[in-house]
């Protein structure tokens, strides 16, 4: 590999382990992890959770 941006990460989310290689985008992990606080936030209506799964997705984009 060998690339200043490449990375290689691992998680678990509940019973979930992903693996990451990584050469584009930021840390995919991060992503990932957002995205799984959002899904389980109560709160949010399905409307709001969208519009923050948007937000979150074009600023990983960038």
């Amino acid at each position: 590999m060998g690339e200043e941006n490449t990375f290689i990460k691992v998680t678990s989310i509940e019973d979930a382990e992903f693996t990451i290689y990584s050469k584009k985008y930021n840390n995919p992990i991060e992503l990932l992890e957002k995205l799984y606080r959002i899904r389980n936030e109560k709160s949010l209506s399905n409307e709001e959770k969208n519009k923050k799964v948007q937000k979150i997705m074009k600023e990983y984009m960038e």
